[in-house]
């Protein structure tokens, strides 16, 4: 791959770049193997910034706006006090999914994909809203509005069941609030493992200082 290892890089990013430097390397030959691998590492970092960067824009935006209602000079996105604050607010945000998903005992992934995954999903419905809004309005084009109307309905359907399980569900395994019940039992009951039981009492801890 060009690299004088790969000990200590596992992960999705790596794993990714090596399965599609492999692909491409099988296609257009091996000697462009390590071209292809840092291609994929780059792709997917630009990818990610990309997302974030996104990400937080518009969640400072709408920030703006909710504490606009507050007080007006907190929502005008031209005041810099007001965009220090809801940046800084975002930003924390961001930090905190991250903290959480680092000391996880189950691992991060099972919580930061459905929070990534969700809104995705909620976006591409709002795209096809407003896709079905435009046919609609249109002047004979209304017997078309099924071409994003049917997939509208199947995505909002899907998305909202989605988050209300993942939400709601009784099932530790799906549950945010399950899952935190079923910890904080195998807690009192003594049958979690020593680092779970460490995360558990540290988490609790903090959350208690922080209500404080």
């Amino acid at each position: 791959m060009g690299e004088t290892t790969l000990f200590a890089r596992t992960g999705g990013a790596p794993s990714l770049a090596v399965g599609m430097a492999s692909i491409f390397g099988s296609t257009f030959g091996r000697g462009l193997l390590s071209v292809w691998y840092h291609f994929a590492i780059m792709f997917e970092a630009v990818f990610i910034l990309t997302t974030i960067d996104a990400g937080t824009r518009v969640g400072r935006f709408m920030l703006q706006d909710l504490l606009g209602h507050i007080s007006a000079p907190l929502g005008r996105t031209s005041w810099y006090p007001s965009v220090i604050i809801s940046s800084t607010a975002i930003v924390a945000g961001w930090g905190y999914f991250l903290y959480i998903g680092v000391i996880d005992p189950n691992g991060g992934i099972n919580i930061l994909w459905p929070l990534f995954g969700i809104p995705t999903r909620c976006w591409r419905a709002i795209a096809l809203s407003v896709s079905t809004a435009i046919i609609i309005k249109t002047a004979n084009k209304k017997a078309y509005a099924w071409v994003t109307g049917a997939p509208l309905a199947w995505l909002a359907t899907v998305t909202t069941v989605a988050a209300w399980q993942k939400v709601m569900s009784v099932d530790p395994k799906l549950g945010f609030f399950a899952g935190a019940d079923d910890m904080a039992a195998k807690l009192a009951a003594g049958a979690l493992s020593a680092d779970k039981a460490r995360w558990r009492r540290n988490s609790s801890s903090t959350s208690g200082s922080m209500a404080g």
